[in-house]
């Protein structure tokens, strides 16, 4: 089976989506199909999808693929799936699969001509879009999301006290960990992750590790972690890791709101440019405090409930036409 992949990464993109399709390619791959990924010519990442020993094409066209067969295709893009490049690749393809099939605006109404149709995580926008002439089906929820092989391996790691891990995603776009620096947390062990795009001030009030190949366990092992809405934000939940959430967009926020709703395995505090420092310290310091350790507890259960790391299997189910 011929598995065609679009999704970019970059400063204002992140890499989550290519982070979760490279996840599923490795799922897909070891059940025989042959993946390969469509990128932008100047997106980031490249290097993680050749690491990976996946097939790479970049392109300068908006659609992506020229007069390329496959059996399956998966678009994963920033703003949806556009309708050119739905149309052109519904023709060559036998299932076209859309993941997270809108932006804030709805930009990408190519989902409409796909046959499956994947909203990441907790999207209360879903159920609100227009699906007329829609001839598929979509799904939406925690159970979906696709995370890296290996955080269910590490769930209730013992984590250390007092410390607190920085997540602001590949690229920190409203500068999460600037923000957290300000905040001074004070008798604690701050600990910034800077991802492959990140440009801000390296000059911050803790200790700072740009791409860590042991991230994961550096998450299971924190006592808290505060971090960007995005799939970091999941496989923090995964690996039972109680996190406050902050969002760069109006369009996390709500999906950040939500998933603290369902799901009780959060603490959101909201956009990242709206928060103080003063109310992110105060928030951090009761929830490492011990009177706080009840809180740090049942966020952190609720959260392991919510995200067994199985969201891999269950989309590649899908795409495959196994999930019956």
């Amino acid at each position: 089976m011929r598995v065609g992949i679009g999704c970019n990464a970059g400063v204002k993109t992140g890499f989550g989506h290519l982070i979760r399709e490279l996840a599923l390619a490795e799922e897909l791959r070891k059940r025989g199909a042959e993946c390969e990924f469509y990128m932008g010519a100047h997106s980031a990442g490249q290097d993680l999808v050749l690491d990976a020993g996946f097939s790479l094409c970049l392109s300068t066209s908006p659609n992506l693929v020229k007069n390329e067969k496959f059996d399956v295709f998966i678009v994963d893009l920033e703003h949806g799936c556009p309708v050119g490049l739905a149309k052109a690749v519904k023709v060559r393809s036998d299932r076209l699969v859309v993941l997270d099939g809108t932006g804030w605006k709805d930009e990408g109404k190519g989902r409409l001509l796909a046959d499956i149709v994947i909203f990441q995580g907790a999207t209360p926008y879903a159920e609100e879009l227009s699906w007329d002439g829609f001839k598929g089906k979509w799904y939406s929820g925690p159970e979906y999301v696709i995370l890296r092989p290996g955080f269910r391996k590490l769930a209730g790691t013992v984590s250390q006290l007092n410390t607190v891990l920085v997540l602001g995603g590949g690229s920190d776009p409203c500068g999460l960990a600037q923000l957290v620096s300000k905040s001074w947390l004070r008798g604690m062990e701050v600990c910034y992750v800077l991802g492959p795009a990140y440009i801000g001030p390296e000059d911050l009030d803790g200790v700072v590790v740009k791409n860590p190949n042991n991230l994961p366990m550096l998450m299971a092992t924190t006592s808290i972690a505060i971090a960007s809405y995005g799939m970091t934000v999941y496989e923090l939940m995964c690996l039972g890791t109680p996190t406050i959430v902050l969002a760069i967009s109006p369009y996390h926020a709500g999906c950040a709101r939500k998933l603290e709703q369902d799901t009780g395995g959060i603490w959101f505090l909201g956009e990242v440019e709206k928060v103080s420092p003063i109310r992110l310290a105060k928030t951090a310091h009761d929830l490492v405090s011990f009177s706080g350790e009840w809180w740090r507890k049942s966020l952190s259960s609720n959260a392991r409930m919510a995200v067994d790391g199985k969201g891999a299997a269950r989309v590649a189910d899908l795409i495959l036409g196994d999930d019956k």
